[in-house]
């Protein structure tokens, strides 16, 4: 099965109104797809886009926190 991953960025500082925008063509198989039909069975998530955009959203915060977690260890280190 072929799946076409093209994505398009857009970025319009010129005019306040419009953000940064991203158009992602893919397809999703096999658990993650089950897990997004379940979420929308649920009603957690409207929209594939939706899903999308919790999905990075939460997958941002976890990088975050680590990202802080290592800091936190190296600061405690170079004290040492």
């Amino acid at each position: 099965m072929e799946v076409n991953d093209a994505t398009t960025e857009e970025t319009v500082n010129d005019v306040p109104s419009k953000q940064t925008r991203v158009r992602i063509n893919t397809e999703i198989e096999g658990e993650p797809a089950k897990i997004l039909l379940e979420l929308k069975q649920r009603g957690l998530v409207s929209d594939n886009t939706d899903a999308v955009n919790q999905g990075l959203l939460v997958l941002y915060d976890r990088v975050l926190k680590r990202d802080m977690a290592r800091l936190q260890l190296q600061r405690l280190k170079e004290v040492q």
